[in-house]
């Protein structure tokens, strides 16, 4: 594998050819290949990106934010995580590969916890989602709004392809990449047997920044509703997708 300007280039080296080119929006820097050759891992520094890429059809499986400046890329022997070598904060952040999230030493977790964001604190409740490309069910991205809201800002997660399109051809957002799958309800809002509804919640703006509550619990549900955010999803009571209960 070679990596010219913003492409990436794949040798085949039984005929000593390029057998693939894969373009890509700032200039590769490190990339790594999981032990059994399935997933490549290319950083792209100016971007702040980890491009993901799929080791048997050279195609890109999806992008994921990673820091200012993603250099070195390693893959664990084992294939469950990748350590992508940040410049500018002078870090290593970890990435769990089969949802595709960052978890062991990710600034979103530690940052959140030890009050470095203010405003922030934990809920006690969660709910289980499924790996990423998981038949049957739909991957859910991320979107981040950067500085649209300052001194405010936010993250919109959606599983429905309709609403990702509108929301990637927004220039208030920007794409954060796939994080987790989920079920998809019907459109009356029903799950099927063994999960349970996922309700989302719109604040409407209130405070500044577009705002959304994720809850398994129809009490909570009914009384943010009764503060004024507006259920979104399918059905009347708002069900934005179908998981597991913790």
């Amino acid at each position: 594998m070679e990596i010219v300007n913003y492409q990436v280039l794949v040798l085949d080296a039984a005929s000593n050819t390029f057998a693939a080119k894969v373009e890509l929006d700032g200039t590769p820097f490190g990339v790594a290949v999981d032990p059994q050759g399935h997933a490549v891992y290319v950083a792209t520094p100016a971007t702040g990106t980890l491009w993901v890429l799929d080791g048997r059809t050279t195609t890109v499986v999806r992008k994921l934010a990673v820091g200012a400046a993603p250099y070195g890329v390693s893959v664990h022997p084992d294939g469950s995580r990748v350590y992508v070598a940040d410049a500018y904060s002078s870090s290593v952040r970890v990435l769990d590969v089969a949802p595709g999230q960052l978890v062991a030493g990710a600034d979103e977790i530690t940052r959140l916890d030890s009050g470095a964001i203010a405003g922030w604190a934990r809920t006690g409740e969660s709910f289980r989602v499924r790996p990423l490309r998981t038949p049957g069910a739909a991957d859910v991205c991320r979107f981040w709004s950067g500085s649209t809201f300052t001194p405010k800002s936010s993250h919109f997660y959606t599983p429905f392809d309709w609403e990702r399109a509108t929301v990637r051809g927004n220039p208030a957002w920007t794409y954060d990449g796939t994080r987790f799958a989920a079920n998809l309800p019907d459109a009356t809002g029903a799950c099927a047997p063994g999960r349970i509804p996922l309700y989302r919640l719109y604040n409407n703006g209130m405070t500044g920044a577009p705002n959304h509550r994720f809850t398994t619990s129809a009490g909570i549900r009914s009384a943010t509703v009764a503060q004024g955010w507006t259920p979104e999803g399918s059905g009347a009571l708002g069900v934005s997708a179908c998981v597991q209960a913790p």
